[in-house]
């Protein structure tokens, strides 16, 4: 690839495993798509027309505890997102910077929260009001702010949200200690921080709004006073308007007393701010002589800071109208998301690592795609082959083109589809993998709506041979499914880099599921995980090089061979689709791990044999294999599939397993299926050479190649 060449190069690797070359017809007649060849032989544009599916039936919290049981999530620990972003047209170097990390430390003396009776000790002496009313725990944590020791049993752990241009640091302190300043004339010492322009400040104030003086001190002696106010924590029990000098935080929908026992009250934290004066450095805040007023934070804010988020998609259950994703003020439950993705967190997605927007319900938290630039930090955009998403469409499906400027300064156009939040409504099949579902969304009118909603994963894969990401751009413009035509609108909450060169599929379903993310065939059609296991395949659970973390496989021994493939929740890959040119499959590793994107290979002593588990769709499929050894030779062979429904195999295939019907998006259908074995005699160039790699076809065809499991013996 020469510097500076753009070849669109068509759609993400989730793209080609969704919707790929061969269509099924029967049941999914209706499923088409249409593969246009543009000037450009590497042009590939996909048309996808929307279809009618089930998806009201998925059960959301079931596929939930399946992604989050394979999905590693790093909670809030002060993280810093190794990229930049910037708006179109602007410097990112200029317009990406965060706030500074103050680190700022607060004399609290008062206990203002306490765990929900029943969930866990609930013997905090809260006293936040003076009646023993306080914050519930619980709820604070719902709406994605915690503290330290009193929930996850880690000194070290840390929360920090930014909101406003302002980054706060959130009580990091023992469960029943005190965890925020009743104002009292307390002098606060302020650390020394470049380009400050305001001081922001999260709390409220019990009993009704508290209001006082309060001076900053700068180190030229010099002083600026201001009132400092807050509203009543409930707003009166409902019966109060927000103040104009607050905003509000985060909303929750109680409060506890002392003991834990809930009271149904809308309960909240506000933000508010000073402006700081100009060319000065803070060196102290002495806080308003007024015990009714509480801080719960400060932090420095900078008002050239960009902001990349210009949507709110998430808003708390408590205050509904904060979020506005689908432009008629529906929005994503931050109580449901922070049943498992937390502000701040970092999620490694089988091996891609991204960054969730460090922001609490209500606040812009996801990019609406208008031509941003990404910039990568070099390490971390060093060797990196894959870029994910976690994202979706609202106003139906939408496309866009994301450009990626490697480091050598090549260039590639991919275009990237992604499904409605809704599904349509629940009658469109996705294009995307499941990310996280959503039973229901909050909408403008402060209620909930029991629509399922939907955040999805999806990633586009660099060519062979080309790696080291510098930045993206993301689209400028979107257009509606299959059409050139306007429509949709892009959100990206999340991305980040990860490695692997080849284009994985999702293959097999359980019975008991009836959603629709497994697509085998093009058509939504799968394996049944159930009659694979009736036939022989075996559940396993293998340690694995990450400590306290299983690898839930899949284990088929035939032949003399045993075989190990990822077991899928139905909704994770499990299979890879030959997609070459020159696609390299690794094969040391004897120790299955998620994050490696290698096979997990039985390790045989002196072995004679490699054997390929796998099968084709639309057809079969053969083509060019090349095994690489490790003193440097390789040997060809040519490997083929026959079709997963053909009545007599090819190829010289023999059937590992036959199922009596595989699964459909909406049940089950009758029709015999399998998945085949193939071998090769190894013949490396110095006898008992080891087998490390295996190069895919380049060329497959005229049907779809899947492989499963690769084996020894």
């Amino acid at each position: 690839m020469h510097p500076g060449l753009t070849k669109e190069l068509g759609t993400s690797r989730q793209k080609t495993r969704e919707v790929f070359k061969h269509y099924r017809v029967g049941i999914f007649a209706l499923f088409c798509v249409a593969i246009v060849l543009a000037a450009s032989p590497l042009s590939l544009n996909f048309i996808f027309p929307a279809h009618a599916s089930n998806s009201n039936t998925i059960d959301i919290q079931q596929l939930n505890k399946d992604v989050m049981s394979q999905v590693k999530v790093t909670h809030n620990q002060k993280a810093t997102a190794p990229f930049h972003i910037a708006a179109q047209h602007v410097a990112t170097t200029n317009s990406a910077v965060m706030p500074n990390n103050t680190g700022i430390t607060l004399p609290y003396n008062n206990i203002g929260t306490v765990m929900d009776q029943g969930t866990t000790s609930a013997t905090a002496n809260v006293n936040f009001d003076g009646a023993h009313y306080g914050y519930s725990q619980n709820a604070l944590i719902k709406s994605g702010l915690f503290s330290g020791t009193s929930w996850f049993g880690n000194s070290n752990y840390y929360q920090e949200v930014v909101l406003n241009r302002t980054r706060f640091d959130w009580p990091n302190v023992a469960y029943g200690a005190p965890d925020n300043v009743a104002s009292a004339g307390q002098v606060i010492s302020l650390p020394a921080t470049a380009n400050a322009t305001s001081l922001g400040f999260l709390g409220s104030a019990t009993n009704s709004i508290a209001s006082g003086k309060a001076t900053i001190t700068y180190t030229d002696r010099s002083t600026q006073t201001f009132t400092l106010s807050f509203d009543n924590w409930t707003l009166g029990g409902g019966n109060a308007k927000l103040s104009s000098f607050d905003k509000i935080a985060t909303a929750m929908t109680y409060r506890d007393r002392q003991g834990g026992v809930i009271q149904s009250v809308k309960t909240y934290i506000f933000y508010t701010s000073v402006n700081l004066q100009t060319s000065k450095t803070v060196q102290s805040i002495t806080l308003p002589n007024t015990t009714s007023l509480h801080i719960f934070s400060i932090g420095f804010g900078q008002s050239s800071y960009y902001d990349p988020y210009s949507n709110t998609g998430i808003s708390d259950d408590a205050n509904t109208r904060a979020a506005n994703l689908d432009g008629s003020g529906d929005s994503y439950s931050m109580q449901e998301l922070s049943r498992d993705i937390l502000p701040g967190d970092v999620i490694n997605y089988l091996g891609t690592q991204l960054y969730w927007p460090n922001v609490l319900g209500g606040s812009p938290d996801n990019i609406t795609a208008d031509g941003q630039k990404v910039t990568f930090n070099a390490s971390y955009g060093a060797g990196k082959t894959t870029i994910g998403f976690i994202a979706a469409a609202s106003g139906g499906p939408s496309c866009g083109t994301i450009n990626v400027l490697l480091t050598n300064n090549s260039t590639y156009g991919f275009s990237s589809c992604w499904s409605d939040w809704t599904l349509g409504g629940g009658k469109q099949y996705p294009l995307n993998k499941y990310f996280f579902g959503f039973p229901d969304r909050n909408t403008a009118n402060g209620s909930k709506q029991a629509m399922k909603t939907y955040l999805f994963y999806d990633e586009i894969t660099l060519p062979m041979h080309a790696s080291g990401i510098a930045s993206i751009t993301l689209p400028s413009s979107t257009h509606a499914l299959g059409s050139a035509a306007p429509g949709g609108q892009l959100h990206f909450f999340a991305l980040g880099l990860g490695s692997g060169n080849y284009t994985t599929n999702v293959g097999s379903t359980a019975d008991s599921s009836t959603h629709i993310f497994g697509n085998f065939d093009g058509g939504y059609t799968t394996y049944s995980t159930t009659a694979m296991q009736k036939a022989g395949m075996l559940p396993v659970s293998l340690p694995t090089s990450q400590p306290g973390v299983n690898n839930a496989l899949n284990k088929l021994t035939f032949n003399g061979v045993t075989f190990y493939w990822d077991q899928n929740a139905s909704v994770f890959p499990d299979n890879m689709i030959s997609n070459g040119p020159g696609q390299v499959l690794s094969l040391n590793n004897p120790t299955p791990n998620e994050e490696s994107e290698t096979i997990p290979v039985n390790p045989v002593g002196n072995a004679t044999r490699i054997a390929f588990l796998g099968s084709a769709t639309g057809g079969s499929s053969s083509g060019t294999v090349a095994i690489n050894f490790a003193d440097g030779s390789s040997q060809v062979v040519t490997l083929g599939f026959s079709d997963w429904c053909a009545k007599t195999p090819s190829f010289n295939n023999q059937i590992a397993l036959s199922m009596p019907y595989r699964n459909t998006a909406t049940g089950s259908q009758t029709i015999t299926n399998h998945l085949y074995y193939a071998e090769f005699t190894l013949q490396p160039l110095h006898p008992g050479s080891v087998p490390v790699s295996v190069s895919l076809p380049t060329q497959p065809g005229p049907g779809v190649m899947h492989i499963f499991s690769i084996g020894l013996k």
